[in-house]
C-alpha cells in the first residue's frame, strides 16, 4: 500500500512506500514537489499528526468563538474570545463559527465549547484530506511537462 499526505503549509506531497524500490521508482515520475519516503502507516499517521497541527495553526484565521455579554439593558451582544483563556463555567453561551458552511453553532459551557471547537477542526481537517493517510494501490501517473504550441485561427 502507498499512502499520499497532502502538506498544504509547505505546498509539498509526501508518499510513504514500502519499500526502496517502489521509492525508487516513485522519483523518477518526477512529480513537482514530491517527498518519497519508505515507511508504513504507522510512519505516515505520525508525519500526518505533524502536519494536521501544522495546518490548523496555518488557517487559525478560519476558526472562531464569541461569548455572549449581556448589558445593563439586557441586550445580548457578542464578543470573541479564546476559550484557552475562559475561567471555567457551566453557563456561558459559545458560538463556535464552522468555516466549512458559514454557520454558527451555539452551545452553553467552556467544555462543550471546547468540544465543539475540536469537532470543527476534525470536520475541517476531514474536508481538506487531513483526517487519514490517503491510500493508493499504485503508484500515480507521471508528470508531463505541458507543451507550448501555436494556435490557428
Amino acid at each position: 500500500m502507498i499512502y499520499q499526505i497532502p502538506d498544504f503549509v509547505n505546498q509539498k506531497t509526501i508518499y510513504f512506500v514500502p519499500d526502496v524500490e517502489t521509492q525508487i521508482a516513485g522519483q523518477a515520475l518526477n512529480l513537482p514537489d514530491c517527498i518519497w519516503n519508505v515507511g508504513t502507516i504507522d510512519d505516515a499517521n505520525i508525519l500526518l499528526q505533524s502536519i494536521q497541527q501544522s495546518y490548523l495553526e496555518f488557517c487559525s484565521d478560519r476558526f472562531s468563538v464569541c461569548h455572549a455579554t449581556i448589558n445593563d439593558d439586557g441586550i445580548q451582544t457578542w464578543k470573541a474570545c479564546d476559550l484557552t483563556q475562559e475561567q471555567p463555567n457551566t453557563d456561558q453561551i459559545y458560538q463556535i463559527f464552522n468555516t466549512l458552511n458559514a454557520s454558527y453553532t451555539e452551545v452553553i459551557g467552556l467544555d462543550n465549547a471546547n468540544n465543539q471547537l475540536e469537532l470543527t477542526k476534525q470536520k475541517f481537517l476531514a474536508w481538506s484530506y487531513l483526517a487519514t493517510p490517503i491510500e493508493l494501490t499504485e503508484l500515480p501517473k507521471p508528470y508531463k511537462k505541458p507543451t507550448q504550441g501555436t494556435q490557428t485561427l
